[in-house]
């Protein structure tokens, strides 16, 4: 076979394999999930900075696995929330998450009623898995500071 006829063997053969990479032209297919976050005494938080965040459970571990990226969403006044990951409410990723949380009564001001185990991936007791069978609302109730 010529060089040539190879090349175009083997561009033909990349092309018919582009579409089973997973990707398409928006990225890696994302899961929609909103849901509300309120304190165990059914409270909504509130303060200036409000964030729940789905970090990658590989993060506790303190790695980054390829193709994983953490979706984060503003907590609104009613406690209600909607992921992003790039693009605005565009979804989650699938696979393994820690859910944490950033409270904070202000931007200038650091403090926080919220439970500190609820802030990283490495303390937080909140586990998800998001793919094909996970639910599209996910509620969840945290801890305010002791």
């Amino acid at each position: 076979m010529s060089a040539s006829r190879c090349w175009v063997t083997l561009v033909a053969a990349l092309l018919l394999l582009a579409p089973l990479v997973g990707c398409g032209p928006d990225g890696p297919k994302r899961y929609q999930v909103h849901g509300k976050v309120t304190f165990s005494d059914g409270s909504v938080p509130s303060g200036g900075i409000r964030l729940i965040r789905f970090e990658p459970a590989s993060f506790a571990e303190g790695k980054a696995m390829p193709g994983t990226k953490t979706a984060q969403a503003d907590i609104n006044d009613d406690g209600t929330y909607r992921l992003s990951t790039v693009d605005e409410f565009d979804g989650v990723l699938p696979g393994d998450y820690k859910v944490t949380f950033t409270i904070r009564t202000s931007y200038t001001d650091g403090r926080s009623g919220l439970d500190p185990k609820f802030e990283s991936a490495r303390t937080t007791p909140l586990n998800v898995t998001i793919g094909p069978d996970s639910e599209e609302e996910m509620n969840f109730t945290i801890e305010r500071a002791k």
